[in-house]
Parts: structure tokens; sequence; C-alpha cells
């Protein structure tokens, strides 16, 4: 039977796994997402607002000088949002979940999914780099055209990994290289499908990112310019970017259920009852 992934299903999907968990996944959101992101805001604000560039051909210098003084903070805001990602998912696996079962559960896929992602990265880094200087060999304008065109193929990228985090705690695995086979697996034949919908998703949050942005702009600007504004503009992204990350959460294990349910069509929703 041909592989088919269905979009609003697994929309329909997500919306249902958060309304079932929504009181855990506040907790763990705000603990994993939240509380770090606000803790940053007030005592390193330039982690989450970034590099300050104000001459774009002296941008070198300014970045490397943002990595040096932020990287530990940066690294450590990335780790514990990955722990709550994967502490939702668990959550998720789960019958009748408590937020330390999701937040043990999480902990042991932590590891794994981090040896993931570097594998990956490393790999899509030298991928980048070898096209990259290729495309520049041949002139700006090949670079342009092959900026154009690599977009989709991230999004394809991800798509075709997009059900590893929930291998990772689904199924107990441990070792990086058979997750991301198997992941690869899983999305055969519906890669661009997935991605497109990852595409409609992306609009979708930039659009309600920038609304919230520009609300915390608006309010900053009528509380000056100090550093009680910052925090509340920074919060406000903060805020958003929790319900973004959770709802994420939600949307990964959609994905992974209707994948799966080809291969065990019998495979139990735990967030529910029968």
């Amino acid at each position: 039977m041909a592989k088919t992934f269905d979009a609003n299903r697994t929309w329909d999907e997500a919306v249902r796994i958060f309304k079932a968990n929504r009181e855990l996944i506040l907790i763990l959101a705000g603990l994993f997402f939240l509380l770090p992101a606000l803790i940053a805001a007030a005592f390193a604000p330039e982690v989450l607002a970034g590099p300050t560039i104000t001459d774009a051909n002296n941008s070198g210098p300014v970045i490397q000088e943002w990595i040096a003084n932020n990287i530990v903070n940066v690294i450590l805001l990335q780790v514990l949002q990955l722990l709550g990602l994967v502490s939702l998912i668990a959550l998720f696996a789960r019958r009748r979940p408590t937020v330390s079962e999701a937040i043990k559960d999480g902990l042991g896929a932590l590891l794994p999914l981090i040896g993931a992602n570097l594998l990956m990265g490393i790999a899509l880094a030298l991928i980048l780099t070898i096209a990259l200087t290729i495309l520049a060999y041949l002139g700006t304008a090949a670079v342009i055209l092959g900026l154009i065109f690599l977009l989709p193929i991230l999004y394809y990228l991800f798509a075709r990994v997009s059900p590893l985090t929930p291998l990772f705690v689904f199924e107990e695995r441990r070792n990086p290289i058979t997750a991301i086979r198997d992941s690869w697996r899983l999305t055969k034949g519906v890669g661009w499908r997935i991605a497109g919908f990852f595409a409609l998703l992306t609009i979708a949050a930039i659009v309600i990112g920038a609304v919230f942005s520009l609300v915390g702009k608006l309010i900053s600007a009528l509380m000056g310019s100090g550093d009680l504004a910052l925090f509340v503009s920074l919060g406000i992204s903060a805020l958003v970017s929790a319900v973004l990350q959770s709802l994420l959460a939600c949307i990964l294990t959609a994905i992974y259920r209707q994948l799966i349910a080809r291969e065990a069509p019998s495979a139990l929703d735990p967030t529910v009852p029968n």
C-alpha cells in the first residue's frame, strides 16, 4: 500500500493531544521553555536579543564577540529546551502520566537525541559548506539561486527526520544512527508532503510571532527604553515561543503516530482512554 500523509489529520491529532494534556503541558512548558527564557531576559538579555549589528560591513567581529560572551548560556538554554521537548513527548507516551515521570523519560532520551542532532548537524554543515563553496565560485547569481533552492531541501531533510524524537521516547531508542535510519524509513514516500506541512506551519508561526513582537515593542515603547521595557519585550517573545514549542511537541507526536500506524495499526494512543 502506498504511503500517504494527511496534514489535516495530523493537525487535528496534535490539537487533541494538546487538549488532553493541557494542564501538564503548561507545567512542563513553563519549567523548560518559559522560565529559563525569563531568567535569561532578566540577567542575560543579550542571549535572547542576539548580537547588535549597526554596521553590516563590520558584522563578523560583532558576531564573534557575541558568541564568545554567550556561547555557554546559549548551549544551556538549548539543552533545557530540548529536554522540555522530549519531556513533553514523553508525557504523551504514557496513559496516566505525571510530570516527574515525563522528565525522567525525557532525561533518558536526551543524550541519544543530542548525539543524533550532532551527527546530523555535522553532516549538514559539510554539505552546506561544499555546496556554498561551489556556488561562490560560480558567482553571486549562483549563490542567490542556490539559497532559493536550498530552503525547500532543508525542509525536506527536516521532514525526513521528524519522527526522530518520538522514536527515542516512545520506543526507547538509544542508538542515534539506528533512530535516524528508522526515521528516514518511516517517512519514505511522504517527505515532501510533510515538508509542505511544516512550511505552512512556519508561515503561520512567523505571522503569529510578528504580531506578538509588534505588541511587545508597542508596550516597550510606552514603558520607555530601560531594562524593564526590554524584559517585557523579551518575555512576550518567550511566552509565544513556549506555546509554539509545546505545539511542536504535539505535532511531532501526531506525525509519528500517523506514520507508525501503517506498520502497527493496532498501536494504542495513551493520551486518551480507549
